[in-house]
């Protein structure tokens, strides 16, 4: 599930949502499948990430 509803209408917001914090410099964010890396940012708000989608891994059937 990419987006999960909340209150937020930002990225700063669903980023603060889930993280409970402005992350600084650096950080890496795991969220299902993103990989968000916070390149730039003040102590009140992230200024510029870097968002990678990753694979969703499956898994293996039990039927197999």
């Amino acid at each position: 599930m990419f987006y999960s509803p909340g209150d937020y209408e930002t990225l700063n917001g669903f980023i603060y949502s889930v993280t409970g914090k402005i992350p600084g410099e650096g950080e890496v964010i795991y969220y299902d499948n993103l990989e968000i890396k916070i390149l730039k940012a003040s102590p009140q708000t992230v200024e510029e990430v870097l968002i990678k989608i990753r694979p969703i891994k499956k898994e293996k059937s039990k039927l197999n």
